[in-house]
């Protein structure tokens, strides 16, 4: 009887840890929809179209879409709601957005620095410490969402 028991706490047990792999993975896969997405509108602003713009769009939305395709099935499936799924895409977007703001705004303070004579190992110290908020952001997207 008591290996009964012991085998269906087992299984129990393993159920609910896949249960919430796939909500984890789902999350993921929504923040990820976020960050692919503020990623393609930032390459669509910038001016000009070179291939590697063109390739650059192309690979995001490519990484895109089997995570909708997971994110859209887990809805289907009830494992997590719209509405978790779309804070994680709006999560998602807005970090993707912030270390991109940021990272422009810390390049182009480099490059005043540059116009304003700033000596060298000072703008490079200047750019360091600006880019450490973004780079705490941007290692969060993109490593969740390589």
């Amino acid at each position: 009887m008591r290996f009964f028991i012991i085998v269906g706490i087992v299984i129990a047990s393993n159920a609910s840890s896949v249960h919430a792999d796939e909500n984890k993975d789902a999350r993921d896969a929504a923040y990820c929809i976020g960050v692919f997405k503020s990623s393609i509108e930032y390459w669509k602003r910038m001016k000009g179209s070179s291939v590697q713009l063109a390739a650059a769009i192309s690979d995001a939305e490519q990484k895109q879409f089997p995570r909708k395709a997971l994110v859209e099935r887990t809805i289907k499936q009830r494992k997590i709601d719209l509405a978790t799924a779309t804070e994680m895409i709006n999560v998602g977007f807005a970090d993707a957005n912030h270390c991109d703001q940021t990272m422009i705004k810390c390049k182009d303070e480099y490059g005043e620095r540059v116009q304003k004579n700033v000596a060298n190992d000072l703008n490079k110290l200047q750019f360091a410490n600006c880019s450490k908020d973004a780079v705490l952001v941007c290692t969060k997207a993109f490593k969740i969402c390589q």
